[in-house]
């Protein structure tokens, strides 16, 4: 490890204590270059609940799909009712909308992280082609076990799974010419552009640098991917991080020192590694 990113890391760690407990062991980051070059890792196969970061495998999934012509973006799908769950999102709110194109499932799935959106297009591919998908991106600690707000399947111990470095993978996957279109490649980076409020990692970014990030929140819980860039120069980051210290981490999806610690770090590794 060149000792640039050694200091990070020992910057980063000490971030994790102050918010951690445990001495900051639930942290896990990957820091990567888009060409899958790792830069820095602290926990980085370390296999967590995944939240919503799921959708951004379910994403490319169908995107390859649309690439090989199976699907076409304009396609109209019918929301079924039994995918009309709670949660974030909002058409479960919205009984009157009863389809919607791929391109727009798809931008519900992302910007505002719709949770029906989610279980209708995960019904469209189906279970067996996104794990096979995973398989064949390499991806060995990521795996949609169940659809969204299976409370069910929790009980069971089922559960959707990843890690940062499988994060990082996706992400760098997204961007290769052999994987996607440069259009569905523009399509999805744009998605992920625009997801509201742009949290976590993206939260206290430095002037001049873009972000492309797909976050996942569940109580004691806070996951998040993204491409960072300024100018010319891209970096891919991931951090998934448990047993926060404070309780409105620890009992809700929202605020509390989990946006602290991944806003900071964010903020770190763009002034360290990307913007001079």
């Amino acid at each position: 490890m060149e000792p640039t990113n050694a200091h990070l890391e020992g910057q980063i760690l000490a971030l994790a204590r102050q918010r951690l407990k445990a001495d900051g062991v639930g942290l896990s980051l990957c820091l990567m270059e888009p060409c899958g070059n790792e830069l820095l890792s602290i926990g980085a196969g370390q296999t967590k609940p995944s939240a919503s970061t799921i959708k951004l495998a379910i994403l490319l999934a169908l995107l390859e799909q649309v690439d090989a012509g199976r699907h076409q973006l304009h396609e109209r799908i019918a929301i079924t009712p039994a995918n009309r769950v709670g949660g974030t999102g909002v058409l479960h709110g919205l009984p009157s909308v009863a389809q919607l194109t791929l391109s727009e499932l798809c931008r519900l799935m992302m910007v505002v992280s719709d949770n029906t959106a989610t279980n209708q297009l995960i019904d469209l591919l189906g279970f067996g082609a996104i794990n096979q998908y995973l398989q064949v991106a390499g991806l060995g600690h990521s795996a949609l076990c169940r659809k969204m707000m299976d409370s069910e399947a929790q009980k069971a111990g089922r559960d959707n799974t990843t890690c940062a470095r499988d994060l990082c993978l996706l992400m760098a996957r997204l961007q290769r010419a052999d994987s996607l279109s440069t259009a569905m490649q523009s399509f999805a980076l744009h998605l992920m552009a625009t997801e509201r409020h742009q949290p976590l990692l993206c939260a206290a970014l430095p002037a001049g640098v873009q972000a492309s990030n797909k976050t996942g929140q569940l109580p004691d819980l806070r996951n998040d991917a993204v491409v960072f860039t300024y100018g010319e120069r891209s970096l891919i980051l991931a951090v998934m991080a448990t047993g926060f210290q404070d309780t409105v981490t620890s009992t809700s999806i929202y605020g509390g020192q989990g946006e602290l610690l991944l806003a900071e770090i964010g903020a770190l590794v763009c002034r360290t590694c990307l913007k001079p």
